[in-house]
Order: C-alpha cells, then sequence, then structure tokens
C-alpha cells in the first residue's frame, strides 16, 4: 500500500514539474516572439515612415514643377510681350513714314510755290487799266485739294504769266517719289472770251474736275487727275458756237434736249465753286474777285510752312 502512495506520488510530482516546464517554455517562447512583432511592427511602421517620406518628397516636387510651369508661362509672356511690341513697332512704321512723306510733299509744294512767287510775284488784287475793274494778279490761287480720292492732296496752283492783265494760267502738280510732278498746265477757263476768266472746280463724290476751255460759253471739258497726267471725263459743245451747229457730248453729236439733259446729269449732286479774276466783286451774286479767295491762298501757303 505504501509503495502505491509513493509511487502516486512521484507520478504527481513528475507532472507537475513537466507542467511547470511546459509554462516556463510558453512564457520564452511568448517573450522571444514579443521583439519578432515588436521588430515587425517598427520595420512596418519605418516602411510606412519611409513610403510617407517618399510620398512628401513626390509631393514637394509638385511645387517645382508648378515653378517650371509658371517659368515657361511666364517666359511665354514675356516673348507674347515682346512680339506684341514688335509688332506694334512694326505697324508704328508706316504712320512715321507717312508724317516723313507728308513732310516731304510738303516741302515739294513750297519748292513749286516759291518758284512761281520768284517769277510771277505774290498774288494781289489791283485795278484794270482799261476800265478800273478789279483784277488779280500773280500767284494769287493756291490750293490743296485731293482731286482724285486717293488721300493724297495735290497741289492747284493759278497765277498772271508775264505781261497778263490778271491771272490767266494753271498748273496742277502731283507728289510722286520725292518730287512735285506737274500733271496739268494750261490757260485759264474762258480765257480770251467776254466773258470774266475764272477757274471752275467741280466737286463730285471722292473727286475734283478741273474745268479747261469755256464752260461759260457751253464749250469744254471736265479734267480728272490720274497718274502724273490728267484725263477727259466730260466733254460738251454747244450748237450755239459749233462750227457746224450741232450738240456734242463726249465727241458724239446729240440733240439739244440731249445736250442739256446729259450736262444736268454730271453736274447733280455736285458742288461747282467759280474763282473770278476780272471784274469788281458783287456779294449778291459772287461775281468778280473776291479777296477772300487771295486770303484763302495765304492760309493755304501757311498750312503748307507748317506741314514741312
Amino acid at each position: 500500500m505504501k509503495k502505491i502512495l509513493t509511487w502516486v506520488c512521484i507520478m504527481v510530482l513528475a507532472v507537475s514539474l513537466a507542467g511547470c516546464q511546459f509554462f516556463e517554455q510558453e512564457s520564452s517562447q511568448q517573450e522571444s516572439s514579443a521583439p519578432e512583432e515588436s521588430s515587425a511592427v517598427e520595420e512596418s511602421a519605418a516602411a510606412n515612415s519611409s513610403q510617407e517620406e517618399s510620398s512628401v518628397l513626390e509631393d514637394s516636387s509638385v511645387p517645382e514643377e508648378s515653378d517650371s510651369s509658371t517659368v515657361e508661362e511666364s517666359s511665354e509672356a514675356e516673348d507674347s510681350q515682346v512680339e506684341e511690341e514688335s509688332s506694334f513697332a512694326e505697324e508704328s512704321v508706316p504712320e512715321e513714314n507717312s508724317t516723313f512723306e507728308e513732310s516731304s510733299m510738303m516741302q515739294a509744294y513750297m519748292d513749286v510755290i516759291e518758284s512761281l512767287i520768284e517769277q510771277y510775284g505774290e498774288g494781289a488784287i489791283g485795278s484794270s487799266g482799261l476800265d478800273g475793274q478789279s483784277v488779280m494778279t500773280g500767284l494769287g490761287i493756291v490750293r490743296l485739294l485731293d482731286m482724285n480720292g486717293d488721300d493724297i492732296q495735290e497741289l492747284y496752283c493759278a497765277f498772271s504769266r508775264e505781261n497778263a492783265a490778271f491771272i490767266d494760267y494753271q498748273q496742277v502738280y502731283q507728289y510722286q517719289n520725292g518730287e512735285a510732278v506737274l500733271a496739268f498746265e494750261g490757260s485759264i477757263s474762258n480765257n480770251g472770251t467776254d466773258v470774266s476768266p475764272m477757274t471752275e472746280l467741280i466737286y463730285k463724290g471722292e473727286d475734283v474736275y478741273l474745268a479747261d476751255g469755256r464752260p461759260l460759253s457751253l464749250e469744254g471739258q471736265y479734267l480728272r487727275v490720274t497718274e502724273g497726267s490728267t484725263e477727259v471725263v466730260f466733254h460738251f459743245e454747244s450748237g450755239y458756237i459749233s462750227d457746224d451747229e450741232k450738240f456734242y457730248i463726249n465727241d458724239e453729236e446729240v440733240t439739244e434736249e440731249e445736250y442739256q439733259a446729259a450736262i444736268s446729269t454730271f453736274l447733280e449732286d455736285a458742288t461747282v465753286v467759280d474763282i473770278w479774276y476780272y471784274g469788281d466783286y458783287n456779294a449778291d451774286t459772287g461775281f468778280g474777285v473776291d479777296p477772300m479767295n487771295l486770303q484763302r491762298t495765304q492760309d493755304v501757303i501757311a498750312e503748307i510752312q507748317a506741314g514741312i
């Protein structure tokens, strides 16, 4: 019996010792696994930290790209501004050249005026030696006229030649290649008739036509200035003064009624300006030598001088 009890005690003690060892091993394993888990956590944290740092670095690179884009946009803006300024400078050149050309034109016209004054004297109003009527002599009329609608003014001059009792000659100059080119010259309208010599200008649309011949005697032509010359735009001849007593419009025979209708049609919506060189001035009829025409000439010459 004692043996049996002794054996039981030994078995119980052995089981107890084995349990203690087992618990010690479990505890040891748990303790040993803790550092591993901690290490894993630390590695995971380090990895996350590395990823976050990498993300931060990548995020931090974005502003650099944005800055680069900003620099490029700024460069493009500067280039655009330079191109615009360059374009503006190029566009401004013609205006400067235009001003220069206008100044050169005025100088060329002034040279013509000074030459005519030197030859024929300044414009003046005096009295006729025959009947005491007023007459205009010298370079009496100077006008700037755009006679062909090209926005470039021509120079019109009317003056009395040597030994003439009043103004008897007219000229038109055009500005071409830095020079004043003579486009037309001839006797004043109605010169040599019993009607006062005169300059007649027809303002119609964009053009200014110049009368040549004897328009008040119902025979003559209207001229349009072209490139360095003139062309006839309307010619008329009345049967009252023609050799064959027939009526002509632009060298074609017409009836008297057709003749009158053609003249009326040509002058429709036109403004006719007559400048007279003989006779006392009548304010009611506008006939005679008007001192204001001479004053206008002085104003135009001053305008040309100011434009040089």
